[in-house]
Parts: structure tokens; sequence; C-alpha cells
């Protein structure tokens, strides 16, 4: 049996820190224009811009859906549903693809 060498332990963790640093779920976000408890200038505007500047992957919805608590309605759940559907196919064939230096980095962590 053969101990991995610290420089493929490294390299796996690299990968990983690098994975879990960069990798931020996309979001997305429904505003009422409305809402005159919390109106999108003074939240979900803010907040959908605070998302973009951490390089976060937003989809704003901001339209007349009711006052605030307008809740669970069509006119923004098929869109949003449609929104899922396509996440799922983006991160099914991304996680298909392979990850340079993954392969390599296990290679070198398994005790033969």
């Amino acid at each position: 049996m053969r101990e991995p060498s610290l420089a493929a332990l490294v390299a796996l963790v690299q990968l990983r820190a690098r994975g879990a640093v960069l990798f931020w779920p996309a979001v997305y976000v429904v505003g009422s224009t409305n809402d005159r408890l919390l109106p999108p200038p003074e939240h979900s505007d803010l907040v959908v811009a605070s998302l973009k500047k951490c390089g976060v992957s937003v989809q704003y919805q901001r339209q007349k859906l009711g006052d605030h608590g307008f809740g669970v309605i069509k006119k923004w759940t098929t869109p949003c549903a449609a929104w899922l559907r396509e996440k799922v196919v983006e991160m099914t064939a991304a996680a298909t693809a392979p990850v340079e230096g993954v392969e390599a980095a296990m290679a070198a962590l398994s005790v033969a």
C-alpha cells in the first residue's frame, strides 16, 4: 500500500475549495411593485443588486403581483418553474462534464 502524496492531497483540497468559493446557486427573486410593506426599491431591488455584485446568477421577476403576501400564484410560479427546469438541465450537463485535474488528484489519492 502506498500513502497519497501531500501534493495530491493539497491539489484535491484546492479543487474542492475553489468549487466551494466559486459556486453559488442561482436565485429566483420575485418582487411585487404593489407591495407597500417592502417595496422593491427598498428591498428586492437591493437584494438582487447585492447578489449580482457577489457574482450570483439571479433571475428577477418584478411586476404587479399584489400587495405584500400575494402568495403562490401562476403569474410568478409558472415562469419560476420554467426557470427551474432550465437550471436542472444546465446543472445536469455541468455535472457530467469532466473537471480538469480531478481525475489525477483522485488517482493520486487512491491506495493500491
